[in-house]
């Protein structure tokens, strides 16, 4: 039921650029025909940013929620591989030993190799306390307060980047309200934006270039972070 909720964005621009596409074919217009569906990839391609950026930041709040219920469970005197729940199908938790095993008994994915730094550091850690020991408590609490530190940094970071997100979104749909503005106040120029192919071609072109200079944009903000 979850999946269908985050699905029905995307599936709802789908359609409506379908729709339009077809009712482009039916009054004529290559306009209609062309732009919606084009707007709509530029919506399914938002949607998918600000979805990942979401999911990142859940992945990290997850994390540190799994070292804490670990911290929690060593302060109640279980020692770590007693606290640490052993992976799916293994016998016992001494198979958390491995970085992988680690990582999944902790609830982050993946092992060291290809994982996000944040998992590979709380796998590490966990790997190194379980095998070689040594005073488990202090070092998970440092570790917390370094995924706390790093999640308050991205935040500040989201934060600041929140004007020049903004700024690169209104460039980058100026040129299509520009556009409109001519259609309106000129008819020839609007039935040949809605009635010729090079019109539809000249607003086709516009969108991608808007589209792409709004994706480079929003790249070079996060890169910058």
């Amino acid at each position: 039921m979850i999946g269908l909720g985050r699905a029905a964005g995307p599936l709802t621009l789908m359609a409506l650029g379908v729709v339009a596409a077809l009712l482009g074919w039916l009054v004529a217009s290559p306009a209609v025909a062309v732009v919606p569906p084009l707007l709509a990839l530029w919506g399914w391609h938002a949607w998918h940013r600000s979805a990942a950026v979401a999911r990142g930041g859940a992945r990290r709040r997850h994390r540190i929620d799994r070292v804490d219920e670990l911290i929690q469970r060593l302060k109640a005197g279980a020692s770590l591989r007693s606290a640490l729940p052993p992976p799916a199908g293994a016998p016992g938790a001494a198979r958390a030993i491995g970085a992988v095993g680690v990582a999944g008994a902790v609830g982050v994915a993946g092992a060291v190799g290809g994982a996000e730094d944040g998992d590979a550091l709380v796998s590490t850690t966990v790997a190194v306390l379980v095998e070689r020991g040594g005073a488990a408590l202090p070092s998970l609490e440092r570790l917390s307060d370094t995924l706390r530190s790093a999640e308050a940094a991205e935040a500040e970071a989201r934060v600041q980047a929140g004007q020049a997100t903004a700024s690169a979104s209104v460039l980058a749909v100026l040129p299509a309200v520009f556009a409109v503005v001519l259609a309106v106040v000129d008819a020839r120029l609007r039935a040949f934006y809605l009635f010729q192919p090079l019109g539809a071609a000249c607003l086709a072109t516009s969108i991608i270039l808007s589209h792409l200079g709004w994706w480079l944009m929003h790249h070079l903000i996060g890169a910058a972070r």
